[in-house]
């Protein structure tokens, strides 16, 4: 770094990240849980992220037989915009 904070490079970033197929498959596992997956900059952000995975237009997030994934944008006190996502699995019909 020069000494007027400048770089010509940026340092790793060594942050885990899930992908979204990871994310949805962890989600599965805890049926009826809510899991945070993201937080946003603005409220129309984490709305808007929030109608594609209830709508499957990421392929991870894409509806299954087995099941729906459900998501809802939520704001905090502290103005923090985040998305949560649960998965209900589908009930077997009794004959």
């Amino acid at each position: 770094m020069s000494s007027d904070g400048f770089l010509e490079t940026l340092p790793p970033d060594h942050r885990p990240r899930l992908t979204h197929a990871e994310l949805a498959a962890k989600i599965r596992s805890r049926p009826g849980l809510w899991k945070q997956v993201g937080s946003y900059a603005s409220r129309d952000g984490a709305s808007a992220a929030a109608s594609m995975i209830r709508t499957g237009q990421r392929p991870a997030w894409r509806k299954r037989p087995d099941g729906r994934y459900e998501a809802e944008p939520r704001t905090t006190k502290k103005r923090e915009h985040l998305v949560f996502v649960r998965w209900i699995p589908t009930t077997p019909r009794s004959s």
